[in-house]
This record gives C-alpha cells, sequence and structure tokens, in this order.
C-alpha cells in the first residue's frame, strides 16, 4: 500500500521523533505502552518495507503470548532486562514470543520489523480470555 507522498519534500518528511520518549500511542493491559513507527504516522516508510516500536514495559508488566505472522521482529534492550530481552534477540517470523519485566525499573525495548505491517496476533486475547455461554444438550 503507498500512500501519498509530499510533492516538495524536505528532511522533516523523513524524521520522526516519537519513539524519543513515551508515547501514549497504544496503552496495553499489564503496564505495557507501545510508540508505533509506522507508515500511517511516518510515510517515509512508504515503500522501504519496515517498521518499528518503542516498548516501555513496568515493573512486573508483560507482554502476552503472541506472534508477527508476517515479519520477522528484532528486539533490542535499551534499559533494564525482559524474559525475551537478553541484550539483542531476533524472533522469525511466525516465532511465539512474550515479555516480562521481573525487574526493578520500567524496561524500554525497541523492535524493528521486516515490514510495514507488524501482523501481531495475541494468542491471550483469543484463547485465554474467551468466555462463551454453554447450552447443555440431552440426546436421547
Amino acid at each position: 500500500m503507498h500512500v501519498n507522498q509530499p510533492k516538495n519534500p524536505s528532511v522533516n518528511d523523513f524524521v520522526f521523533s516519537g519513539v524519543q520518549s513515551k508515547k501514549a500511542t497504544i496503552e496495553l493491559f499489564n503496564n505495557v505502552n507501545l510508540t508505533l513507527s509506522v507508515m500511517s504516522n511516518f510515510p517515509a516508510l512508504d515503500g522501504i518495507g519496515i517498521s518499528m516500536v518503542r516498548a516501555e514495559v513496568g515493573v512486573k508488566g508483560s507482554y502476552p503470548m503472541h506472534t508477527h505472522y508476517v515479519a520477522a521482529d528484532f528486539l533490542i534492550m535499551v534499559v533494564a532486562e525482559l524474559t525475551d530481552g537478553w541484550r539483542c534477540i531476533v524472533f522469525p517470523k511466525g516465532h511465539m514470543h512474550f515479555l516480562v519485566n521481573f525487574g526493578a525499573r520500567i524496561a524500554v525495548a525497541f523492535s524493528s520489523f521486516s515490514t510495514v505491517n507488524t501482523g501481531g496476533f495475541q494468542f491471550a486475547d483469543k484463547l485465554s480470555f474467551v468466555t462463551q455461554n454453554t447450552a447443555l444438550l440431552d440426546f436421547e
């Protein structure tokens, strides 16, 4: 998908400062905040095939089991440690993973993706917290 590019681009069209500090782009449950750098808010990514996310995981915060079914994920830890975040780790396309901060301070990480759409799928949303009415049927 291509977006409209400016007719007279300037350097400002290719600079995005949104990931420098916490921005409430997506407030998730479990004390997690994601700031996206994707084509919808950074049009310079149009046609390049990459995107990035700044993740802040609070003390005892967690991001549930998920996968990026269309992108590889290259995670770099900046502050503190996460269960998945040594200092630098790669999750191949479709690899299931989760994040937990057991540390005493906020963890900050950056994830770079190999596509403009991270293609995230959270298993916890789809499996663990689904409740359905149950009907008992009597077959004779």
